[in-house]
């Protein structure tokens, strides 16, 4: 009698579905990562500056920005904006920008505003609330801060008093 050796199993195919699956972990892994460096990218805007022109996020590309959301109906939006005017004034020569984002209103009365309280940084009219979506804000004010290299590191809900201010910028200011 002749008995029948046993086959060999097939290890191709179980080495090719482990492989298979260890690069779509690395590659997912990859993916994720990018993602996650790439999240806090803040997204560049094209808009009418209300001195005229247009104003481009990325023209301040070096500088701290401090990207502050507005409108003339928000009390607290009315209440922060002298601070953050001392804001550029005190930290504007340290490489900080301030630009003021008034939200769904018409320029007229953006501009009534702005010459009532003194503002001197500059004003740029999101009135479709594109760039607003773009940053996720979803009430206001919205103040967020963006490193020199253009990313995302800070973002403050409610007025931003004084203090608060100075306690986010400075350490900012003080990296290249």
């Amino acid at each position: 009698m002749n008995p029948k050796k046993p086959r060999p199993k097939p290890i191709a195919s179980g080495w090719i579905a482990l492989a298979a699956g260890v690069t779509l972990l690395i590659v997912s892994i990859a993916l994720a990562a990018w993602n996650t460096a790439h999240a806090n990218d803040a997204p560049d805007f094209d808009l009418p500056a209300l001195d005229g022109g247009q104003l481009q996020l990325s023209s301040f590309r070096g500088k701290v920005v401090l990207l502050n959301f507005w409108a003339t109906w928000c009390v607290p939006c009315r209440e922060e904006m002298p601070d953050l005017e001392a804001a550029q004034t005190r930290y504007g020569d340290q490489g900080l920008a301030v630009i003021g984002a008034n939200i769904a209103e018409t320029a007229e009365l953006a501009r009534a505003f702005v010459d009532e309280v003194g503002v001197t940084f500059p004003i740029v009219l999101d009135e479709d609330v594109s760039m607003a979506a773009s940053f996720r804000v979803s009430g206001l004010p919205v103040s967020i801060l963006i490193d020199r290299h253009g990313i995302i590191v800070y973002r403050h809900y409610g007025q931003f008093h004084p203090k608060q201010i100075g306690e986010q910028i400075q350490p900012l200011l003080d990296k290249p």
